[in-house]
């Protein structure tokens, strides 16, 4: 759906808009959206329509709040990254250092669930 995006006009490509504000929102966040189409930690397939949309670069250290440095995460890997724990996302360039395992799959659709542990 987005790939004929490169073709448009820069200032009628929603993926080139940035906001002064730390949150994305309106426009912005929809295009964002509609890019990653779900949470970008590997192995997850939750909606980005129910996710929170991250900075690779956060906010607070300089990241703008442009398409190129936002990703849509669900609530869990938000939160995993915002502890330093998440390994790596999806896109280019958001490597991230991680004490832990690939991030978890949502224990309802994992092929595990039920399994017997013993």
């Amino acid at each position: 759906m987005l790939q004929g995006t490169a073709k448009l006009p820069a200032a009628q490509n929603l993926l080139n808009r940035s906001s002064a504000a730390r949150f994305a929102g309106g426009k912005l966040k929809e295009a964002v959206v509609l890019r990653d189409g779900t949470c970008q930690a590997y192995g997850c397939t939750r909606p980005a329509h129910s996710a929170e949309i991250d900075h690779r670069i956060p906010h607070e250290r300089g990241g703008k709040t442009a398409a190129e440095n936002l990703q849509a995460l669900c609530k869990e890997h938000h939160d995993i990254k915002s502890h330093g724990l998440l390994l790596q996302t999806k896109r280019a360039g958001a490597r991230q250092t991680s004490r832990a395992g690939p991030p978890r799959t949502d224990p309802v659709t994992s092929p595990l669930a039920g399994a017997d542990p013993g």
